[in-house]
């Protein structure tokens, strides 16, 4: 803060230091000690599916499919780039962004586009009909890595994506909630208790 003062939250994301500082400030203004802020926010727990951080057998599994919106996808991928900085491999399992209207197919491509300045992935998974537009924006910053395409996201596609990952690899799933992107997560934890998540292909 402005003031010097340092608050630790167990939360990952630059973007979060917004809010903590606001609440910070309002707790402040009514007479909170800022031991006892402190306290509170290292007591703090993201929501479920809200950028929920979850090792899965060696696999980094990051789960934001709560909801999405440009600025919510777009801070998750950077947060992912830092969280996932040390992995073997870094998929981002990418769902639409609903009810943008005539913003849709620009939001989308520019998405594609952030994912590749941010350095964020080796893999994309686009899943909904506005990937092509997300495929699109990848492509024109220059993309090298792995492209899945698909118009929804059906239990063989979750597993298929489960069996390319592996201990040291890191996962991303984010997109709007009726895109039910947690089935990847899902479907990571049932191939571990299955026993067959191995090495990444």
């Amino acid at each position: 803060l402005a003031d010097g003062a340092a608050f630790a939250v167990p939360a990952i994301g630059r973007h979060l230091a917004t809010n903590v500082a606001a609440a910070v400030a309002v707790a402040r203004d009514l007479g909170v000690a800022d031991t006892d802020i402190a306290r509170g926010l290292a007591a703090a727990r993201m929501p479920d599916m809200r950028f929920r951080v979850e090792d899965i057998a060696g696999v980094t599994a990051v789960n934001d499919a709560y909801n999405a919106s440009p600025e919510s996808v777009g801070a998750a991928i950077r947060a992912f780039a830092q969280v996932a900085r040390n992995a073997s491999r870094r998929w981002i399992v990418l769902g639409d962004m609903l009810e943008l209207g005539d913003h849709s197919l620009d939001a989308h491509t520019e998405i594609g586009e952030e994912i590749v300045r941010a350095r964020a992935a080796d893999a994309v998974v686009a899943v909904g009909a506005y990937a092509p537009a997300v495929a699109n924006g990848l492509e024109r910053a220059g993309f090298s890595g792995d492209l899945r395409i698909y118009s929804e996201l059906r239990d063989e596609h979750a597993d298929q994506i489960a069996s390319h990952l592996g201990a040291g690899d890191a996962v991303l799933v984010k997109g709007s909630r009726r895109m039910s992107l947690e089935r990847v997560i899902d479907a990571i934890r049932a191939r571990t208790t299955g026993g067959a998540l191995a090495g990444g292909e």
